[in-house]
């Protein structure tokens, strides 16, 4: 990692006088032919620092409007959440001379898994986990990937959130271990109808290799984001009745399939789908397939002000 380039990047994040863009995030994956040349060909060390400090600036309080954020949010879901998940398995090399800290944790703690994690309350997101297109299939494998290596790496984190590390500040592995984990929650919530032995679950040998890390740091970081998120992930992958039913009803949420699609329309009772798109609901037959053709490409939802033009091998089952 040029950590000198690094600086320079974060110094540009913060002096820059425009709000990030959906295109930013994509051009620090290298998801695309970069649009800000400042953010072309970064190494994957280098992705995470600069992405985690975009998304800070993002983020920060009056600074972009709720709505405007998820707007981007979801143009940026909508654009690339096969590709980031395709490289969240696959992950790309990382740069000769890489440090064995880095290697380690490469696999779990990477920019893909981060904007994972912040994308994942898009509809874009359900709707490419529900796809059985040949472009989404890397949505059915993610809940095991993000489990097996949780595994692989929560013994070294844990000794890594009890001792400082060089060149790492504090609460960093928490903050890792929390990102992962608030996935693997996201995930379990979405895939909570899948039936038992559906190879997209996670196996029970796996899951009781899980549950102990999540009861430790349940307990030691009760008082953190990772002790509460690890509480929620142990309750689903036991069965918790009450837990199950919250998650059953986010997956609905985030499949667009709790309210009709007209603007202003907060109904959530006889509604019926789009005849063209697929994926918005209405209230009455009259307003479903009445979308004009411009529009069919598009899945609008109630917290963007705008449709966001969509690829509809996304958003298609």
């Amino acid at each position: 990692m040029d950590e000198e380039r690094v600086a320079g990047l974060i110094e540009f994040v913060y002096t820059s006088e425009r709000n990030p863009t959906a295109d930013d995030f994509a051009d620090v994956m290298g998801l695309q032919e970069a649009k800000t040349p400042e953010f072309a060909n970064l190494d994957e060390i280098a992705k995470l620092p600069v992405m985690c400090h975009l998304l800070r600036k993002f983020r920060m309080m009056g600074r972009v409007p709720q709505n405007q954020q998820d707007f981007v949010y979801n143009k940026l879901a909508a654009l690339h959440v096969a590709a980031m998940v395709d490289r969240f398995l696959e992950p790309p090399p990382l740069p000769a001379g890489a440090g064995n800290d880095f290697v380690e944790d490469y696999k779990l703690n990477n920019v893909y898994v981060e904007v994972l994690g912040t994308i994942s309350h898009t509809p874009y997101f359900a709707k490419y986990l529900n796809s059985d297109l040949p472009a989404a299939q890397g949505g059915k494998q993610l809940m095991r990937t993000v489990a097996q290596r949780l595994v692989e790496v929560a013994p070294s984190w844990d000794q890594k959130m009890l001792i400082p590390q060089p060149r790492r500040e504090p609460g960093y592995f928490e903050s890792a271990a929390a990102t992962a984990i608030q996935m693997l929650s996201t995930l379990l919530a979405f895939f909570t109808e899948e039936p038992q032995d559906s190879p997209i679950r996670i196996s029970k040998e796996l899951k009781d290799q899980v549950l102990p890390w999540l009861r430790k740091w349940e307990r030691r970081h009760s008082r953190i984001f990772l002790g509460k998120v690890c509480e929620r992930t142990r309750s689903q992958l036991e069965g918790d009745m009450v837990v199950t039913a919250e998650a059953k009803l986010m997956r609905r949420m985030l499949l667009n399939l709790d309210r009709c699609g007209k603007r202003g329309c907060q109904s959530k009772s006889h509604l019926k789908v789009c005849s063209k798109c697929k994926t918005v609901r209405y209230i009455t037959k009259r307003q479903t397939g009445s979308m004009p053709r411009d529009l069919t490409r598009t899945f609008a939802t109630a917290l963007i002000t705008d449709a966001v033009e969509t690829p509809l091998y996304l958003l298609k089952k």
